[in-house]
């Protein structure tokens, strides 16, 4: 069975959360069999450089790159080598990328998640579905397709989802799958400038793509429709009970099982 190399970015101010969450995630224990890169000193304007070079230095083709508040359970890997061999197994051996969660081909949203931020569990197992675009919580990539990230594109918003349209662009398969996580976040205001500046970017290189709808976000053709909504998110998050109370981090987010496997 092929190895699986984890990629994420902490910064100092995420180390503690990656410490009580990603860090401590059975398949990162497994230092025989998996390999984490962690990468600190990246440039938050182009994140995209550092991931590259994680790729190349990898030891492994199935790079996972997740966020530092992911807590992965037990036999994970195991399963994302399950799911893998019957993408394969299906005749479907040029696959690119894999979301944990988003919007498949008939724009119904898939996958299989433990939200904190949310403070519910979203979708349930099913099988791979196409992909039009997904959640960037965390994303798989088959380093055997060559498919690599924009070195320009600017901050941590979108930038997994500009790989799965470079990726559909040279024919490869993307999909949605379902193998349950927890993503340990806090309730806070998604939508900030750096995400309009990922916004921005990627209108330009992909109006033909557009209206482009992710789980989290909406690009559109019109510039000032993506300001107005974004501020209009920033006043639905303010306004909700939900952004109100004052979430905090599970102390052991390998308690959280899924109810509907």
């Amino acid at each position: 069975m092929a190895n699986i190399t984890f990629v994420a970015l902490v910064s100092d101010e995420y180390r503690s959360v990656f410490d009580k969450n990603l860090s401590i995630s059975p398949p990162l224990k497994k230092i025989y069999d998996n390999e984490l890169i962690v990468i600190n000193d990246f440039s938050l304007e182009k994140p995209c450089v550092s991931l590259n070079k994680a790729i190349e230095n990898s030891k492994n083709d199935i790079i996972v790159f997740v966020q530092s508040d992911v807590y992965l359970p037990e036999h994970w890997d195991n399963k994302l080598h399950e799911i893998i061999n019957n993408i394969k197994d299906s005749g479907n051996v040029n696959w690119c990328v894999l979301g944990i969660f988003g919007i498949s081909k008939d724009n119904v949203y898939a996958g299989h998640l433990y939200s904190n931020g949310l403070q519910k569990e979203l979708g349930k197992h099913n099988p791979p579905v196409e992909a039009i675009a997904i959640d960037e919580t965390l994303f798989v990539i088959n380093k055997k397709t060559g498919v690599r990230f924009d070195d320009n594109f600017p901050y941590l918003y979108l930038y997994g989802n500009d790989l799965l349209l470079t990726a559909s662009g040279i024919g490869c398969k993307n999909y949605v799958i379902c193998n349950f996580l927890v993503h340990n976040s806090l309730t806070r205001i998604r939508y900030h400038e750096n995400c309009l500046k990922s916004v921005e970017y990627f209108r330009r290189k992909w109006k033909n793509k557009l209206p482009f709808i992710t789980p989290y976000i909406g690009v559109y053709s019109f510039r000032l429709k993506n300001y107005y909504y974004k501020y209009k998110k920033d006043l639905q998050y303010l306004i909700t009970d939900n952004n109100l109370m004052i979430k905090v981090h599970h102390q052991d987010p390998s308690s959280i099982k899924p109810e509907n496997v």
